[in-house]
């Protein structure tokens, strides 16, 4: 019997909004997508082999924002301030 694990999270903005449509990676941009988040900003990744994961967002405007996070250490909710370049 094989049993598979997922890894299960939000995505939110600086108001703490959900954000839809974050393309999540396993370890590089460079890989096929695993996951995207929804609507309400959930995502829900299978658990893999790989060492970590990677989150992509592009705004309407055309701006692209990446976080990487350890794939043990996945928050249950991620707040990507995508107006603010600085973080």
């Amino acid at each position: 019997m094989a049993v598979a694990k997922y890894s299960r999270g939000i995505i939110v903005d600086q108001n703490n909004k959900p954000i839809f449509n974050v393309k999540i990676y396993e370890d590089s941009i460079e890989s096929k997508d695993r996951s995207i988040s929804n609507a309400k900003g959930e995502f829900e990744i299978l658990d893999g082999v790989c060492g970590e994961i990677v989150l992509q967002y592009v705004t309407p405007d055309g701006e692209i924002y990446t976080r990487k996070y350890d794939r043990k250490y996945i928050p249950e909710v991620i707040k990507l301030n995508y107006k603010n370049k600085s973080e």
